[in-house]
């Protein structure tokens, strides 16, 4: 539609019927009807519907971030930027989930939200099919695919494709756990999952089951029973055929073929094929009074805590994965 063509206004769209009084506006609102991008970067030939979305775009380029948070001093290209921004220090969370009421700043997060809920998975990976909630999550995973891990632990020389990832890894030596909870004063090495365990204070389930409709309060809860739906087991030992719905499973069974026992007690070195039998071991410190001290019996109740608490929430048939005579002898 030639806007020049139609004379002097006020200019009336078909389309939406609205009126408008000045002609550049007129002609965008045209090119939202039509889809027409008439506006081209310069410097990177990308193309733009209205003039106003070029102009942010070119401070990209340019580096101009003429919007100024007043709280914090922190500068943005875009006003729109700014106003998310300063939802920060305001608190406001206008989003909300119409299924959990769960609150979000920006739109966006609220969408990847949702695909929890529904168990949506629209960003596959192109070298391994697996599939993500976010682009972000996505982008991450495709890191693992990449050889260059420039990020190396000078303590064990493990390696990682992230700064992140190896900050992460750096608390596992130190111990340190910077997130705690604000109601038990429980202490997690994550922000994940102290949010994940915020949820039972709350109650608050928002991980359903598009199978059965039973929620839990973690994703990993929810992938965990996900498996009774898909009893297939994948995973299987060339050395005798059994099988197993997880690869964890595999990985602990062959442990019985080769003889190793990779779980040690910090007390008398006594070591165990499986976690929940050092857990029930470390018991026998603590009524012979010479465990008190040590801190990793917090964790060792704890490990035999989750595993308890895997099994109640996902009731697995277990009779294919039964214990292995004496695998709680030395």
């Amino acid at each position: 539609m030639e806007v020049e063509n139609l004379g002097k206004g006020p200019w009336f769209c078909f389309v939406c019927n609205r009126f408008f009084f000045r002609k550049h506006i007129f002609r965008n609102h045209i090119l939202t009807h039509t889809g027409e991008k008439a506006f081209r970067c310069d410097i990177c030939d990308k193309p733009f519907g209205r003039k106003c979305y070029l102009v942010e775009h070119k401070r990209i380029h340019t580096g101009e971030k003429p919007f100024h948070c007043s709280v914090c001093d922190k500068y943005f290209g875009h006003r729109k930027g700014l106003q998310m921004h300063i939802r920060i220090h305001t608190g406001e969370k206008p989003h909300v989930c119409h299924i959990c009421s769960k609150r979000f700043t920006q739109y966006s997060a609220l969408k990847d939200h949702f695909l929890t809920h529904t168990g949506e998975k629209p960003h596959p990976c192109s070298v391994c099919k697996k599939s993500f909630t976010t682009k972000s999550s996505l982008n991450r995973h495709i890191l693992t695919h990449s050889a260059e891990k420039h990020h190396t632990c000078d303590i064990c020389n493990k390696s990682f494709s992230s700064q992140s990832g190896i900050r992460r890894h750096y608390l596992s030596h130190t111990g340190e756990k910077p997130f705690a909870c604000d109601v038990c004063g429980k202490a997690f090495v994550d922000k994940n999952r102290l949010t994940a365990h915020q949820l039972t204070h709350s109650g608050e389930r928002p991980f359903m089951c598009d199978e059965c409709g039973k929620s839990f309060s973690s994703k990993l809860l929810l992938r965990r029973h996900k498996i009774v739906h898909t009893p297939s087991r994948q995973h299987v030992c060339h050395l005798c055929g059994k099988s197993y719905s997880r690869k964890v499973g595999l990985q602990s069974h062959a442990n019985t073929h080769v003889g190793v026992k990779p779980h040690t007690c910090t007390v008398c070195n006594r070591s165990f094929l499986h976690k929940k039998s050092l857990a029930r071991h470390y018991m026998s410190h603590t009524q012979e009074g010479t465990f008190e001290q040590n801190k990793s019996f917090e964790s060792a109740v704890s490990i035999e805590e989750k595993e308890i608490n895997y099994e109640n929430e996902c009731h697995l048939d277990n009779k294919n994965e039964q214990p292995i005579e004496g695998e709680d002898e030395q």
